[in-house]
């Protein structure tokens, strides 16, 4: 069996063939179900990496469809597809988001050739080439604690480039977002969403968070000795915001790195940021105040007021890859990420799209005026030392 492993439930057995047909010239290993009662017996046979979902199944609705699978399979990627019109499909993929579930994109009825394969080839990018976790499978905590003590937790880095606006200068890289990845003895590379709840469930996520800023100063020493001072950013935990001490930590790591503060920003989401906005801002405050950079994370997806983002000391917004990735296809989130754009910038903050996967998007987002991108048409997350021969080849061209 293939790493890669893709499940198509929909009742049309052309669709099927079709579908098959691309799969296996891709890669995938496939199978086919019309019935979704079969679903729980096939799915812990096969453990699919990938679902294709028809949305409109005899006998269940979108909904129902989706609340099986969330049952069932929450952490495998999925595809919506359906003959109902775009907004539908969209509809479906809120409610499939809301839910915690991995929806990758949509693909309406009749199917495009092209579209699809684009899908398929994204979805196997995306992967690792780990085994997923079953569901239900849990890590335990002395697994856990081996992790950090072991330093089996270490960073990819995911390369962000400064865009094209106007035309009057060259894309150039910048820097790149540090990205946890675990290392399990038997598993193989476990991706953040298979360890990271459970760190936080045990109250382990500030250890784990040190734990790869240690090695990310590690590596930032290493490149400045070469001459190479990338910006780096790490995401911080909701939970880590109730940390007084947090700033004055971090601070005195990357001195002791003989490093600058303005080298590194901390990227924190929307919703972490509303959840206690006078702790929140107190931290983020004492980390702007000491030379550090501050992200707002998957912005457009949470619930924060204006006042409240004028007020925080964020100097990047970084847009979600929800919107960016539908900005091409959708008029709607064309409008959010061009409103979103105008509004960073009109607040003085750096704006970073997420999710950039194709040329096309980088052109659009540097025609709108978004100042820098990152997603797999720049590059996938990198193993460090291959970020560092990036680096090299940026310097050198």
């Amino acid at each position: 069996m293939t790493a890669d492993r893709l499940l198509l439930i929909d009742d049309e057995a052309a669709i099927g063939r079709i579908v098959g047909t691309i799969a296996v010239d891709l890669g995938f290993s496939f199978q086919h179900i019309t019935d979704p009662n079969v679903f729980d017996a096939v799915n812990r046979e096969f453990r699919p990496t990938a679902l294709m979902v028809d949305l409109a199944m005899p006998g269940f609705d979108g909904v129902a469809m989706l609340n099986l699978v969330h049952d069932l399979a929450p952490d495998t990627d999925i595809l919506l597809i359906s003959g109902f019109d775009r907004r539908v499909l969209n509809s479906a993929r809120e409610f499939g988001l809301s839910k915690g579930l991995k929806v990758k994109g949509v693909l309406p009825k009749p199917i495009e050739i092209d579209a699809l394969e684009a899908a398929l080839i994204g979805l196997r990018e995306r992967a690792s080439g780990a085994a997923p976790l079953a569901p239900g499978d849990q890590f335990d905590e002395r697994e856990l604690r081996r992790a950090l003590s072991d330093r089996e937790v270490f960073p990819r880095f995911q390369p962000k480039v400064t865009l094209d606006v106007g035309g009057h200068q060259r894309s150039r890289l910048v820097g790149a977002e540090a990205l946890a990845r675990w290392q399990h003895p038997t598993r193989g590379e476990v991706q953040p969403y298979g360890f990271i709840p459970q760190m936080e469930a045990m109250g382990l996520i500030g250890e784990m968070t040190d734990v790869l800023f240690g090695q990310v100063l590690y590596r930032a020493g290493l490149w400045a000795t070469g001459g190479y001072h990338p910006e780096i950013s790490v995401n911080l935990s909701p939970l880590m915001l109730r940390d007084l001490s947090l700033p004055d930590r971090y601070e005195a790591q990357v001195r002791a790195a003989g490093l600058s503060t303005r080298q590194f920003t901390f990227e924190v989401t929307e919703s972490a940021a509303m959840l206690d906005v006078v702790a929140t801002s107190e931290i983020l405050t004492r980390f702007r105040l000491k030379g550090f950079g501050l992200s707002l994370d998957d912005f457009g997806t949470g619930h924060s007021s204006l006042v409240e983002l004028y007020r925080m000391p964020f100097n990047e917004l970084k847009i979600d890859r929800l919107f960016v990735g539908r900005a091409l296809k959708d008029q709607e989130a064309d409008v959010i990420v061009r409103l979103l754009v105008d509004l960073a910038r009109g607040l003085g903050l750096t704006v970073c799209a997420e999710g950039a996967e194709d040329e096309e998007t980088l052109a659009y987002l540097a025609r709108i005026g978004c100042q820098r991108a990152q997603g797999y048409v720049i590059d996938r997350p990198l193993l460090a030392d291959e970020f560092s021969a990036l680096l090299a080849a940026a310097l050198n061209a």
